[in-house]
This record gives structure tokens, C-alpha cells and sequence, in this order.
């Protein structure tokens, strides 16, 4: 046979081999991709169709036995870090031979195929020094646990976000970029941690939730630096067993309707924000006058404006910076009431108008005391809670009842109410000031700040009692306010609600920058009073936000 014959009869045959070779390469393709995909259920790589309904809370996948077509169970980790094993379904940390630090991490991580998931992580931890969680945008790197990317972690009785950075001399080196105090279960007890990834937007989530309350994210972030699409488990060494671990790819959740940004005083300088909410308007009294006060008005609790001076000098005290933490009630006769602190004297101003002018009282109340807060309960009595030193007074926070008028206390009535006990409250001087009460369900919420104001530590904490003059049992799980990476020192707060009433609103000031404490500025969160199985319903704020957020409703 000639060569040319032969050419001829293998160019006429090429349409069948181009068919034959197509369709054996889509059989090979799709063997694999099911081969891939056939494990333990709660194990599931971030595939692009893996939810049918966003909402369904799924993300199973075929196999009911994790399996693949063999029999053989397929491992869907593409890094298992050091001490890490899979078997069973189960992802396990071996405690390490090795001393490490307690933030140095190392973890095990699959691909995220997916642009939006949701990572779901139920784990076990032997003891309350142990630390574990959510690995998330990480990749392999050159530092000896082989890892870097972000963290969040769940230590005694706290959470933790950390940025996982590498190095090939001393392994992973974690910086903080936020914590938050949480409720830790038992030892030994699950644990159920979340993240999710929407567009640029990261939440992290501790689900310790009652049935039926849909959970707010205990931080949330945006991250530009994403440095891998690996998803997994992280832990620092000492042991924890990951029984499920589940990523189901999930719609973003973008914001509709205007949206705001922290902080809302962008050109005002203000601190110890006091807000009252009458007549349709917002007016904000603060720490802000050489001396005096200013009052700043808003429609929407996101855009202000200085209205001027509302008071001015007060009982011949002209001392610069010292005219401090005011607060308004508006009285049953309709007139408004200020309670205020100047040179550290607390005194009140009465006016007709929230605007002012306030005209102080003949005399100031009591020396050595400061940051007064009017509550008024729902049978028109007044309590009056401030910080006092004076003499026989141990610093903390006391209280006492009112007369009708607002502006007369009732001596015999007074109490101390929450001293500096706690350690969170003692990191930069033993402090606890900045009073202010709710009340929810028969419930009294005292919620006060602690440590000095100028700490980036300067949190927000409460307590709960069965009457306004207590006694009033701290939350275990204070504060529910506190740093992150980008907003220092937010505290000294009051409450209000959102122009129609249906969100609860909190106000508070926080750090210029996280290098330098003034001038400080003011910044709005949503807050709320979220079911336990206690019985006693705990209050939660969801901040201190820096991403943007929709307007108060």
C-alpha cells in the first residue's frame, strides 16, 4: 500500500477518532469529578452548585457513606498540617510533642471553588486553654506548620480573629485583629463556628444561638488580601476533633437601601455621646465644648450638625476640657432635664427646648462625681446612676432615687451599684463609668464602661437586676463591646431607637485612629435582646462595625 492510500484512509477515518477521543475524555472527566465528590457528607468542598436553595441550610452531597465508587473513603484536604489526620469523616489535631505559643497555628485546608460560601466547622476541644476554629483564604506557605491566611478561633471564654502570616524562621506569626467575649460551652461539648464570604465581605459567626434567632456575626470584615481559596480547620497545638466541617457555596448578601459608615461624626469631634430622641429628631449632648455643651440634631442618627452651644458656663466653674458627659430627659411637665458633670462636679440644667438654652441649678448635686444618667421607669419614677469617689464612697458606680422634679436626689436611697471587680475592667485602671439603663422584660440592663477611657481596651459591659437599685449580677460573657483591629476604644454609650422604632440603636464614641486617642468621634450600632436558655434574655450589639451598613429603619 502506497503511503498517500494510507494517508488518505486515515484522513477520512479522523471525524470518528475526534468523536471516539471526545467522548472518552468526557467519561474520564466525569468519573473523576463524581470520584472527587463522593465523601463524608458534612465534608464537602466548596462547589458552585452545591446548595439548590441559599436558604436551605444544606450542602450534602452524593454519597451517604463518604465513599467514592471503590468502597474507599476519599480525603478532600489538599494540606494536612502537622499532627493532622482524616478518617471516618473525621478531621483530628494531635496534640503536639512540641512547646507552642498559644496563637501559633497550623491547620489542614481544601479548595473553595466557590466565589461565596458558607463554612460551617462543629468541633471538640479537651480543655478551656485550647484553641481551634475556621481556617479561611489561606494557602500553603514556606513556615514550618505550612500555612498562612486568617483564623478564627474560639480560646477559654473568648473568640478570635487572627491574620496568619508566614515565616520560614519561626513558623506562623499571628497578628490579632480582633476578640470578643462569648459564652464557652463545657469542656467537651460541641462548639459550632461559621464563616461566610460575600464578595469582599467576610462574618464570623459563634452559633450559640436560641432556635429561631437568626445569628449575628461576631466580626465583620473586608478583605482585599485574600491570599488563597483554601478553607479548613486551624488549631494551635493542643489537640481538637472536628466532627463536621461543611462549605456549600452561597449567594451574596448584598445591602439594600442607603448605607453609612462608621464613624458618623466624619467632621465633628465629640465623646460621651448622651442621645435623646423627641419630636421626630435625634439631639446628641457630648464631651466636646472648651466649655459649655453642644447639641447636634439629626433625622437619621448618620448625618449631624452642630446646632451650637445648648449651655454654657455653670456655678462659676470655668475650668477648659472639664464640662463633660451630659445627658437629657424630657420631663412629664415637658420641660428637659440635663444631668452633667463639670471640674467633676455632677449637677443639673432645665430647659424648655431640646436645644437649650439649659439653665444650670442654683448649686451643683455632689462633688467627686461624674457621668450621670437619668432613668426614667415605667411608673414615672427617676433613679439617677453616676461614678463617685467622694468621701465614703468606694469609685464605682452608685445610684440613687429621684424626686418628681428630676433635678433633687433622695440621699437615703443611694447604693453602690458595680465596682471594677472583673479582669476586664481592671486592664488599664480599675474603672467603670459611663452608666446607662434599659429595660426589657421586667429586667433591668445596667450597662456601664470599664478600664480608662484612652486604652484601646475601653469596652462596654452590663448587668442584670430585678430593680433599678439593684443588686445587679453581672453578664459572664462582658464585654459585648470591645476593640478591633480598626476602632479602638469604643465606650461611654447610650441608647435610642431607629426612627420608626423597631431597631435598637447604640451610641458610643471610639479612639480618633489607632495611634491616637483625640479627638475623639461617634459611632452607631445595631443592638438587640437575643433569647438564652436561662431564661434571662442577654443583650448583644453587633459592632463595632467599620463595613458599610444599611441606615437605621
Amino acid at each position: 500500500m502506497k503511503s498517500g492510500d494510507a494517508f488518505c484512509r486515515l484522513r477520512s477515518a479522523f471525524p470518528f477518532l475526534v468523536l471516539l477521543k471526545a467522548m472518552l475524555k468526557k467519561t474520564i472527566l466525569c468519573f473523576l469529578s463524581v470520584s472527587l465528590l463522593l465523601f463524608f457528607p458534612t465534608l464537602t468542598s466548596c462547589r458552585k452548585d452545591a446548595v439548590s436553595d441559599p436558604g436551605d441550610g444544606g450542602g450534602e452531597s452524593a454519597a451517604e457513606d463518604g465513599t467514592a465508587d471503590g468502597g474507599e473513603e476519599v480525603n478532600p484536604y489538599i494540606y494536612l498540617g502537622p499532627g493532622y489526620t482524616f478518617s471516618d469523616g473525621t478531621l483530628t489535631a494531635a496534640p503536639t510533642t512540641k512547646d507552642k505559643a498559644e496563637t501559633q497555628f497550623s491547620g489542614a485546608f481544601m479548595d473553595a471553588e466557590a466565589e461565596n460560601y458558607r463554612l460551617d466547622v462543629t468541633l471538640t476541644l479537651d480543655s478551656l486553654t485550647s484553641s481551634a476554629g475556621v481556617l479561611f483564604a489561606a494557602s500553603e506557605s514556606q513556615a514550618y506548620d505550612g500555612i498562612e491566611g486568617y483564623a478564627f478561633t474560639l480560646r477559654d471564654k473568648r473568640v478570635y480573629l487572627y491574620d496568619l502570616t508566614g515565616s520560614s524562621l519561626s513558623g506562623l506569626i499571628p497578628s490579632e485583629l480582633a476578640s470578643k467575649s462569648v459564652e464557652r460551652p463545657k469542656t467537651g461539648a460541641e462548639i459550632r463556628l461559621r464563616v461566610e464570604k460575600s464578595g469582599n465581605v467576610y462574618r464570623c459567626y459563634y452559633l450559640d444561638d436560641a432556635e429561631g434567632v437568626e445569628p449575628w456575626p461576631e466580626f465583620e470584615f473586608v478583605l482585599t488580601d485574600h491570599r488563597g481559596k483554601g478553607v479548613g480547620a486551624a488549631d494551635n497545638g493542643h489537640g481538637a476533633v472536628f466532627t463536621s466541617l461543611s462549605c456549600v457555596a452561597a449567594p451574596e448578601k448584598p445591602i439594600s437601601g442607603k448605607t453609612y459608615r462608621n464613624p458618623v461624626f466624619r467632621d465633628l469631634q465629640a465623646a460621651d455621646p448622651g442621645v435623646l430622641k423627641a419630636d421626630g429628631k435625634y439631639y446628641c449632648y457630648s464631651t466636646s465644648a472648651p466649655i459649655g455643651y453642644y447639641v447636634y440634631v439629626s433625622d437619621d442618627l448618620v448625618n449631624w450638625k452642630n446646632e451650637g452651644l445648648c449651655m454654657s458656663e455653670a456655678w462659676g466653674l470655668s475650668r477648659s476640657g472639664y464640662y463633660w458627659a451630659p445627658e437629657v430627659v424630657r420631663r412629664a411637665d415637658g420641660k428637659f432635664v440635663m444631668v452633667c458633670s463639670v471640674e467633676e462636679h455632677l449637677g443639673f440644667a432645665v430647659a424648655d427646648s431640646p436645644l437649650g438654652p439649659f439653665i444650670p441649678e442654683k448649686s451643683w448635686t455632689f462633688d467627686k462625681t461624674i457621668d450621670g444618667h437619668i432613668f426614667l421607669d415605667e411608673d414615672g419614677r427617676g433613679y439617677l446612676f453616676y461614678v463617685s469617689w467622694r468621701s465614703g464612697h468606694d469609685y464605682g458606680i452608685w445610684a440613687c432615687e429621684l424626686e418628681d422634679d428630676l433635678v433633687t436626689v433622695k440621699p437615703e436611697t443611694e447604693v453602690p451599684v458595680i465596682s471594677p471587680t472583673d479582669a476586664w475592667e481592671q486592664v488599664s485602671g480599675r474603672v467603670t463609668e459611663g452608666p446607662f439603663v434599659l429595660k426589657h422584660s421586667g429586667l433591668y440592663y445596667l450597662t456601664y464602661s470599664g478600664n480608662g477611657y484612652d486604652a484601646k481596651e475601653y469596652a462596654v459591659g452590663y448587668a442584670v437586676s430585678k430593680s433599678p437599685l439593684g443588686p445587679y449580677e453581672k453578664y459572664k460573657a462582658n464585654p459585648i463591646l470591645s476593640y478591633t483591629s480598626k476602632l479602638y476604644g469604643p465606650g461611654h454609650h447610650s441608647f435610642t431607637t431607629s426612627p420608626d422604632g423597631s431597631e435598637l440603636i447604640v451610641v458610643y464614641h471610639t479612639h480618633a485612629s489607632t495611634t491616637a486617642v483625640h479627638p475623639r468621634t461617634i459611632c452607631i450600632d445595631r443592638a438587640r435582646f437575643a433569647p438564652t436558655d436561662s431564661g434571662v434574655d442577654r443583650l448583644e450589639i453587633f459592632g463595632p462595625t467599620h463595613t458599610a451598613q444599611e441606615y437605621p429603619k
